[in-house]
């Protein structure tokens, strides 16, 4: 079985209350789970601590779940919810974040169906833009020969560096080992949870996105694009 699981918290030091931000006439996290269903995932489920994310979710009738509002990262909270469905080792976890209205679900379907047990995580990166450089809530990612070395809001150089996706893939094997370990010093710095993944010697298969549209909402700014990008 394979499970896309959307964290959703409701605290955001930049944006608070995102996930329920209008996107035209519909809450961000309505256009993320929307994305998914047209996936070749067998489950979708929101994971959020929040019971107006909640309502909201079950008003559009999307599946949902109940986390703690303690957990310090996304996929401390899509633990919380995996445990709560009783996943096999095996089964694969797409984690996709809840900011990313315009994920693709040919994205979704080139970690489900490329996935495999030679690497422990996976995800996607697309060309990183001139003026995205020198942002730093755009999250970029270093590769070599199809492998993620490194993750940072603030490479001084654009070689070889792309444009992250907050999209993963593992095995629920794979998580349950992931959440057992300290947050390492570079994930605390950068807010980056995929570096708790290398700096415990994991190695992360990194796949190109086949879409350009794709870009996570993290300030105003972004939300005003993204309403005027369906415009």
């Amino acid at each position: 079985m394979n499970y896309v699981v959307i964290p959703a918290r409701w605290s955001s030091s930049r944006l608070p209350g995102k996930p329920l931000k209008k996107i035209g006439s519909k809450p961000m996290i309505q256009w993320v789970y929307e994305s998914c269903r047209k996936s070749d995932a067998d489950f979708i489920f929101i994971a959020t601590d929040s019971e107006k994310i909640r309502d909201q979710v079950l008003e559009f009738n999307g599946q949902v779940i109940m986390t703690s509002v303690d957990h310090k990262t996304g996929t401390d909270r899509i633990h919380e919810a995996i445990t709560k469905i009783n996943c096999y080792e095996e089964d694969l976890i797409i984690n996709v974040q809840g900011d990313e209205p315009f994920i693709s679900h040919d994205d979704i379907n080139t970690l489900i169906h490329n996935y495999n047990d030679d690497f422990e995580m996976a995800t996607l990166y697309k060309e990183l833009k001139k003026e995205d450089i020198d942002d730093t809530n755009t999250v970029k990612i270093s590769v070599t020969d199809n492998i993620a070395t490194s993750f940072s809001r603030n490479f001084k150089s654009s070689d070889s560096i792309y444009h992250h996706l907050g999209i993963y893939a593992y095995r629920c094997e794979f998580l349950k080992k992931f959440v057992n370990y300290e947050q390492s010093e570079n994930e605390i710095r950068e807010s980056l949870e995929q570096l708790r993944a290398l700096d415990n010697g994991h190695q992360i298969k990194a796949f190109k996105s086949s879409s350009t549209s794709s870009f996570g909402i993290d300030t105003e700014e972004d939300l005003i694009r993204a309403n005027e990008t369906i415009k």
